[in-house]
């Protein structure tokens, strides 16, 4: 009897009406159809039992449907030795394009185990093996066990049986054993390299020797690995290969200045300028700034005796303040010189008011009887807060320093 899944993706569905009882061994099978999404999986059913213990199955291909993705597995007599609900889900692993282990899990499929009737005997049955297991026998290739004798595959016990013969033979020799079924000694035999049914085969193959039966197979062992060979001479040097054409030519480049001469005739003194090959008098005023200009509301310092800017030139302008004021752009770099009797504020704004840039400077002097309070606007920080600041001494005076966006330092 088969049990059929559909597998979507991680969702497991079943979709049979077959009825399940417990108690079943080797009687029981279950199908699974898979969709594309499984391609290239090596495929695990997993069941868990009424008392929770977790079996895990390789699936093999079913040959149900004659698709590809059918794959079936005998349910193990553990699995059903139990009335209730067994869960079922598959899981498959496989090596994507970057070489890295993907895994694909399902969720429970629940089967009900209807209750059988009294089982004569002890019912002990032969559990299920382990993955490891279940892979070796799947490959059903002999290899060498833990206690150095050969191992080879049992149609009847269904796994790789202990064969007792001792693996120690000689390299290149060849060993022939009888498949698919039980495995005594006598049925593998060691046979001399040169056997004539055995010409061509690589130490380390294993397959069919040509004249065997399909009930026969064979094995070479494989020699241990040689020392490295020299190193082969150097080849000769090849030939010259053909000059290559030659490139374009490259684009024409640009005329030079030509040689300039005095204007014919002319006596010239003071700046020159050149125009069109020539040289005549620099006009003041259009080709350069003449002296007097200089120091202006034209952007150029004018300098002293000393070749250094000129004090007038770098001190601070002084402004007077008799009231409360809020300060602009136009205060940046000034001395407020405070002359009043009476209180006044004095208003740092936000840059969404006046926006001084960066490293601006304002200087506060208490010129009058009257306290100065300096006063951040609203989101302005001064001194790390939004406190105020007071100059409650006369003659006192205060640096104000643009430090960051809406943040002033304040030195008294």
């Amino acid at each position: 009897m088969t049990i059929t899944f559909q597998i979507t993706k991680q969702h497991i569905a079943r979709d049979d009406g077959e009825y399940v009882v417990e108690g079943s061994v080797n009687y029981t099978y279950a199908a699974f159809r898979f969709d594309a999404s499984w391609e290239g999986c090596t495929r695990t059913a997993m069941f868990r039992t009424v008392g929770g213990r977790r079996i895990a199955v390789l699936l093999s291909e079913s040959g149900l449907s004659g698709e590809a993705g059918d794959m079936r597995c005998p349910i193990p007599a553990e699995a059903l030795a139990e009335g209730g609900t067994l869960h079922v889900s598959v899981r498959g692993d496989r090596t994507n394009l970057s070489g890295e282990s993907v895994r694909i899990t399902t969720d429970e499929c629940p089967v009900r185990l209807g209750a059988c009737g009294p089982l004569l005997g002890s019912g002990a049955d032969r559990p299920t093996p382990d993955i490891y297991a279940q892979l070796l026998a799947r490959s059903r290739a002999p290899y060498i066990g833990a206690n150095g004798r050969w191992y080879a595959y049992s149609e009847k016990e269904g796994a790789m049986t202990d064969t007792g013969i001792p693996a120690m033979v000689s390299a290149g020799m060849f060993i022939r054993y009888a498949a698919g079924s039980v495995i005594p000694p006598a049925a593998m035999t060691v046979l001399p390299q040169n056997d004539s049914t055995l010409v061509g085969v690589a130490a380390g193959e294993s397959g069919r020797a040509p004249d065997e039966p399909a009930a026969y197979a064979w094995i070479a062992l494989r020699g241990e690995k040689g020392e490295q060979g020299d190193p082969g001479p150097a080849g000769a040097a090849g030939p010259q290969g053909e000059q290559g054409p030659a490139g374009p030519a490259g684009p024409q480049g640009e005329a030079g200045p030509s040689s300039i001469g005095p204007d014919t005739g002319t006596a010239l003194t003071g700046l020159l300028m050149g125009e069109d090959g020539r040289v005549r008098a620099a006009a003041a005023g259009e080709d350069y700034l003449p002296p007097a200009m200089l120091g202006e509301a034209n952007g150029i310092a004018s300098l002293d005796a000393g070749g250094r800017v000129a004090a007038d030139q770098t001190a601070s302008a002084i402004v007077t303040v008799t009231e409360d004021k809020t300060f602009t752009a136009d205060d940046n770099g000034t001395f407020q010189l405070v002359s009043t009797d009476t209180a006044v504020t004095l208003t740092i704004p936000a840059d969404s008011t006046a926006n001084f840039p960066i490293g601006a400077e304002i200087e506060i002097c208490r010129y009058g009887e009257g306290d100065v309070t300096i006063a951040p606007a609203a989101g302005v920080s001064c001194n790390g807060s939004g406190e105020t600041i007071a100059l409650t001494d006369p003659f006192g005076c205060a640096a104000c320093k643009k430090l960051a966006a809406d943040s002033w330092l304040i030195v008294c």
